[in-house]
């Protein structure tokens, strides 16, 4: 099923990235404006968490990463990988990924592993984290505001995609 899943991924990513889009404004310039934005260098950031330390172990999520990364750099990407993180380590990849988009016109950021929705905000679970009480939480976790924060800019498409198993471990 896995490798299933990683071919509609590439064939989706190669029909979208090479895809033409007519302005819709009578004013925008002739250029389509999808070719355009993604016609520079691609970045991703590519996470895989699954040894948990702490709680529930998950067999999937490094080999999916392994294989998504694979595909994306057939597609052109640079990628950032990192599995099994912990915090610490979630945060450099966060970190260097951000110092790769300055000159990205795409963006991707894929995360298989344990998450958390609280208040209408998602985290990623590193896998050294243990997450014993409420507080914890913003000590223990990462944000995935941060990373989308690392994406935003006027010129480029950001695609993100969050397998997340969001059972509370």
């Amino acid at each position: 099923h896995g490798g299933a899943a990683i071919k509609r991924v590439e064939q989706k990513l190669a029909s979208a990235t090479s895809q033409v889009e007519t302005p819709t404004r009578p004013d925008a310039k002739s250029t389509p404006a999808f070719a355009t934005v993604t016609s520079g260098p691609r970045v991703a950031l590519v996470i895989g968490n699954g040894n948990y330390l702490h709680s529930e172990r998950l067999v999937n999520p490094v080999n999916d990463a392994t294989d998504i990364a694979q595909a994306l750099r057939k597609l052109g990407f640079e990628v950032v990988e990192g599995h099994d993180l912990d915090k610490r380590g979630m945060e450099d990849k966060a970190r260097e990924f951000g110092h790769k988009l300055e000159r990205a016109s795409l963006a991707l950021f894929f995360y298989a592993g344990h998450g958390m929705q609280v208040a209408g905000r998602n985290y990623l679970i590193p896998v050294d984290s243990k997450l014993q009480r409420g507080g914890d939480l913003n000590l223990d976790t990462v944000d995935v505001s941060v990373i989308l924060a690392q994406m935003e800019a006027d010129q480029r498409v950001n695609l993100v995609f969050l397998d997340a198993c969001r059972d509370n471990p």
